[in-house]
């Protein structure tokens, strides 16, 4: 990529960060375009030209963080073969992520703020949980094919368990005690080993 596009794909994507930004801060509805114009440093045209719309922007930003996290975790997965080491890192991960990228994980509840329909159907976005959930029940799957986790429930329930459980402790962490990392960590690694605990067979 050279010449106008490394650079229009540049300014697209410090658009996308200082939404995502400005959208965990003030969430969906009350964010204005003209907090991103600030936020960001563009002028109205600028940010425009790449992105027509709040909801066009905020589904962008959407999927750019839900692809971004996908990736991270399918490789972190894929650099492993036994399904309770995928389980630890993956959940890892996430904790690490979550830490980190606060405007990154914000995008679940962004996702679900977005109207429900205005867009084409192949513009809507999905919300980012779908896809760490089959991540996880894959892993869960391989696990129980393995013999190394329980056989009573459904990989996809466990799953969807797992992930749901993480999501909920995320966001009682920031409601109770916003901004604590070292805490919402503590909190993290202790979910993750009940998790296993219950997941052992």
């Amino acid at each position: 990529m050279t010449g106008r596009t490394a650079k229009g794909e540049d300014t697209r994507q410090s658009i996308l960060q200082a939404a995502s930004e400005v959208f965990a801060r003030r969430g969906y509805a009350a964010t204005r375009m003209e907090d991103v114009f600030a936020a960001v440093g563009l002028t109205k045209g600028a940010v425009y030209f790449y992105f027509p719309s709040k909801e066009i922007l905020a589904r962008a930003v959407v999927e750019h963080h839900k692809q971004r996290w996908l990736a991270v975790g399918q490789e972190e997965v894929a650099r492993h073969s036994d399904p309770l080491v995928q389980f630890r890192e993956l959940a890892g991960l996430l904790i690490t992520l979550s830490a980190s990228d606060a405007a990154g994980w914000s995008v679940v509840r962004l996702a679900d703020q977005l109207p429900a329909s205005s867009e084409p159907a192949d513009a809507r976005t999905g919300n980012p949980l779908a896809d760490w959930i089959e991540l996880m029940a894959g892993i869960i799957q391989r696990g129980q094919d393995g013999g190394i986790f329980r056989t009573e429930q459904p990989a996809a329930d466990l799953g969807f368990i797992a992930v749901s459980a993480f999501d909920g402790l995320k966001t009682a962490s920031d409601a109770v005690s916003p901004g604590d990392m070292t805490e919402f960590r503590r909190r993290a690694e202790a979910l993750v080993d009940t998790l296993e605990s219950a997941l052992r067979a």
